[in-house]
């Protein structure tokens, strides 16, 4: 990524015209390498996030919903003792390096005026950011480690200092670049420019290259060192700045060597917002399934488990009636069993052949008692028959059930997904319900509504949503659901009119989409009279029972053309 310290000065230059003036409002700390600073300014709120994450460190707005823990990290209660209030007089970049430094304008304790600065390091891994007064470092979002040689030591109370210098000259040391130019003898001349250039990345090197040369692979200067320079230095300085997104990055300027589709902006914190809100919420996006993929997982396997133990059990009173037969044949014949005998063999005459059936004994106890034994195990037997299968039956159901909230895990295409999702889990006892005191209750997430001619089709987004779409329907709308596949709940709204084939088609077409069956090339769906749909007493989120359907065979589509409203 080309966040270099070419590309930071203009992010910097933007920040000090967005923030300078702005008074801090509220700082968060969502994750453990992540601030959220709200800034009122220029009459409006702004929201910037600084972030030391190796893999989208970056300062810029941020118009994404970010959760903060229940208890501050210490290091953003650091920031709200001494930046609560605090007024932003500048943004400046340091040198040429990929630093951005944040100043304050506060108040000490005894309400006295102080200056305070927030040093914000954006070099991958090594991102960090650090509070100072006096040039002295009151703490760091991440735990600092300093040079082994003790050269750089980030240490709270320690005064701060830059990176450790690098065998690289500034654009405007004309004498050392020259010279350095002059000195290449041949190679990679975008890799040379970069290890020469202080706060050139790569691909701002064979930016340059391509620009001045007509290609990004050159090896030679071919006499046109000083040339080179100066349109180096012309463009380093003053560039043409025309921010995009383009390939998943984000450039001041249009990177001629480098293709694909670009997205303009007016500023470059806007690009750079663009990129990262993306990248975030697709990463978010990413966790928020694999978290709840593996939560599914852990309770089916417990469900499993459990189905597993009771079918042991199932399986050990498989001689319930043999112990009864021994029973009635040990009552029966009791006169003829010896006394202390461990074993007797006795005619079964519940058998139609009349063959014996040979019975283990209790030596100590008399005939009698070991029958009433045998009735015991067999009564013991019954019970635990009795108490198992219906357990059996609800393990099943729950297990079924699963195999709807997976089928609803692979449909879910945005973060406000997998949240209604988290929501039926919770309504189903899966997942645990927040602390009422420490979360607002949320609205409840709506349904995807799409518009086709004149009527309004609605499509559920999970089991919950289903429920609500079904019982919220006029009795003459139209409900469909894919015939044997799990599938969302689709109404169309009727409003008392006929409902034209082509809209049955289109809602049917939505209905398969958003199925088990989505992958088909032809799906069944059943449709009917959202009056024939019931809801049977204990039937899990989203089960109902339906009755004068017909059946339309088609093929899954999206149609998100369509869709509108809903909330994402």
């Amino acid at each position: 990524m080309p966040q270099d310290a070419f590309t930071m000065k203009i992010a910097a230059r933007e920040l000090n015209a967005l923030l300078s003036g702005g008074k801090i409002n509220k700082i968060t700390q969502p994750a453990k390498d992540e601030l959220i600073f709200t800034v009122y300014t220029g009459g409006k709120t702004v929201a910037i996030c600084i972030s030391a994450n190796a893999q989208s460190a970056r300062i810029c707005p941020t118009r994404a919903v970010y959760d903060s823990p229940a208890v501050a990290p210490n290091f953003c209660m650091l920031l709200r003792k001494h930046l609560s209030g605090a007024t932003v007089k500048e943004v400046l970049q340091l040198g040429y390096e990929r630093i951005t430094e944040i100043v304050f304008d506060t108040k000490n304790d005894f309400r006295e005026a102080v200056e305070k600065k927030l040093v914000c390091e954006i070099m991958g891994k090594y991102s960090n950011v650090f509070l100072t007064e006096n040039g002295r470092i009151l703490g760091a979002l991440r735990p600092p480690v300093g040079d082994l040689n003790g050269s750089r030591l980030l240490l709270t109370g320690v005064a701060y200092s830059l990176p450790p210098a690098q065998d690289k000259f500034e654009i405007t040391d004309k004498t050392r670049v020259s010279g350095a130019f002059l000195s290449f003898n041949g190679g990679d001349l975008p890799a040379f420019a970069a290890a020469t250039v202080k706060g050139v990345s790569l691909p701002t090197a064979r930016e340059l290259t391509f620009r001045f040369f007509g290609s990004p692979s050159v090896t030679s200067f071919k006499g046109k060192e000083a040339e080179f320079y100066d349109f180096a230095a012309g463009f380093l300085e003053n560039p043409p700045v025309k921010p995009n997104v383009c390939g998943g990055d984000f450039y001041v300027c249009e990177y001629e060597h480098i293709g694909g589709e670009r997205k303009f902006f007016d500023t470059l914190l806007e690009a750079e917002e663009h990129l990262f809100d993306g990248k975030d919420a697709e990463r978010k996006r990413r966790q928020s399934g694999k978290t709840l993929a593996d939560k599914l997982k852990a309770h089916e396997k417990k469900l499993r488990k459990k189905l597993q133990a009771l079918t042991e059990k199932e399986l050990s009173c498989e001689d319930a009636e043999e112990n009864r037969i021994k029973g009635e044949l040990l009552t029966a014949y009791q006169h003829s069993v010896r006394e202390g005998a461990e074993w007797c063999e006795l005619a079964n005459y519940y058998s139609e052949t009349g063959e014996t059936v040979k019975i283990k004994l209790d030596p100590s106890l008399s005939a009698n008692r070991n029958a009433q034994n045998y009735f015991k195990k067999y009564a013991k037997q019954k019970k635990t028959l009795a108490a198992v299968a219906p357990q059996k039956e609800e393990v099943s159901a729950e297990l079924d059930y699963l195999q709807d909230i997976y089928s609803e895990l692979e449909r879910c295409e945005r973060p406000s997904d997998f949240e209604a999702l988290a929501e039926e889990l919770k309504e189903a006892g899966i997942l645990k319900k927040e602390n009422g005191t420490r979360r607002k209750k949320e609205q409840p997430s709506m349904p995807k509504i799409f518009v086709f001619g004149d009527f309004v089709i609605k499509a559920g987004r999970n089991n919950v949503q289903n429920d609500r779409l079904v019982s919220s329907s006029e009795r003459d709308d139209i409900w469909l659901h894919t015939k044997n596949f799990h599938s969302a709940h689709v109404i169309v709204q009727t409003e008392g009119r006929k409902v034209p084939d082509g809209v049955l088609l289109f809602a049917a077409e939505i209905c398969a989409y958003y199925s088990k069956a989505r992958g088909g090339d032809k799906v069944h769906v059943d449709y009917c009279l959202k009056k024939y749909v019931k809801k049977p007493p204990k039937a899990k989120p989203g089960g109902v029972i339906y009755t004068d359907f017909k059946t339309i065979l088609v093929t899954p589509a999206p149609h998100a053309e369509y869709e509108k409203g809903g909330r994402n």
